[in-house]
């Protein structure tokens, strides 16, 4: 399928839609607990940008940081991130914890680094590779979203397509 009929799928895609209301609306939800009064936005309308094998559909949201706020404030507020955990948030996290029976470990947690200022640079690990080279084994997650309207099937080849995307670059 051509990027521009992936695109056009994408972009009237009602689940996909939805997903992403949904992960903006937690994501103001959860700024909104360190920000200044007022300052959480969501820049601009949806947009879709393109990687070398996914396209995502995407929205910006800012907030300014309260004073009184540190680093450790903001990740407790923040994480685990809502695009991830779904809706409602603290729910997702009690049933996710009830039938997985092992901790995600560096997949959708945080990796970045944090400066001796005290200012960060943060990412979501998503799709992330853990390689253990002494023991010969290598780690890898892949998920996806589920919301009214989802299709199983559709939803097994989505996270299928999204894990075979390690080994088609690791050869």
């Amino acid at each position: 399928m051509s990027d521009a009929l992936l695109r056009a799928d994408l972009e009237g895609s009602e689940k996909e839609g939805a997903e992403l209301t949904m992960a903006v609306d937690l994501h103001r939800n959860d700024l909104g607990k360190i920000a200044c009064l007022g300052s959480v936005r969501v820049l601009g309308a949806p947009t879709i940008v393109s990687g070398r094998t996914v396209m995502s559909r995407i929205a910006e949201v800012r907030a300014r940081v309260a004073s009184d706020k540190g680093l450790a404030e903001i990740l407790e507020a923040l994480v685990p991130f809502g695009s991830v955990t779904g809706a409602p948030k603290i729910r997702a996290m009690e049933i996710i914890r009830a039938l997985e029976s092992a901790r995600r470990g560096l997949y959708t947690g945080v990796i970045g680094t944090v400066r001796r200022d005290g200012g960060a640079t943060l990412a979501m690990a998503i799709r992330t590779a853990v390689i253990d080279r002494a023991e010969g084994l290598g780690e890898y997650f892949a998920g996806g979203g589920i919301v009214i309207g989802s299709e199983p099937a559709a939803e097994a080849l989505e996270t299928r397509w999204k894990a075979e995307q390690l080994l088609r670059v690791s050869g």
